[in-house]
């Protein structure tokens, strides 16, 4: 997979504002597509692992989502609750922790990249709860079921089609 993402962001170097960050990002895109198992993130362990883990880097953008709509609805954040799993809850809670001091701060992301506002940044620390004892968890659970089973071109069973009120065989 990292091969064929690689080979699919090559076309778009071209893109980049200057020769140099053309020449740096190409000779990456090229090297990491012919060397994918040779990436190893600069981690020697699997605690090491879980903080760069996709769930972590996913959980970055969630942050920032947060604070970009509180920051559009010009509300505070009250609270951020976050499914409870066990190997990866420490590392969100410190990476919140280190946006949360970002807060007030506007950085440069670098040549050709986007600067970034950290400023809406939550002050408030995530709370860990299980799936089940939180409506909005089983929401997200549900959602990423579906988008799944729709990635997968898997259908959904036929009692959630009598349930959203659309019969199987009208698609």
């Amino acid at each position: 997979m990292l091969t064929k993402l690689c080979n699919d962001l090559l076309p778009r170097v071209t893109t980049l504002p200057d020769a140099r960050s053309r020449e740096l990002v190409s000779g990456a895109l090229r090297w990491a597509a012919a060397n994918p198992h040779e990436i190893s993130y600069g981690v020697g362990n699997y605690d090491s692992a879980l903080q760069i883990s996709p769930n972590l880097v996913g959980f970055q953008q969630v942050l920032q989502t947060i604070a970009l709509h509180s920051s559009a609805r010009k509300k505070q954040v009250r609270r951020i609750t976050v499914d409870r799993q066990t190997e990866f809850n420490r590392a969100q809670g410190e990476l919140a922790e280190f946006y949360r001091r970002l807060r007030g701060h506007k950085g440069d992301l670098g040549p050709g990249m986007p600067t970034f506002d950290y400023s809406h940044m939550p002050e408030v620390a995530p709370t860990f709860a299980s799936g089940d004892s939180s409506a909005g968890l089983e929401m997200v659970d549900i959602t990423l079921w579906i988008a799944k089973r729709l990635q997968e071109e898997k259908s959904l069973p036929l009692s959630w089609s009598r349930c959203s009120g659309h019969r199987r065989d009208e698609g």
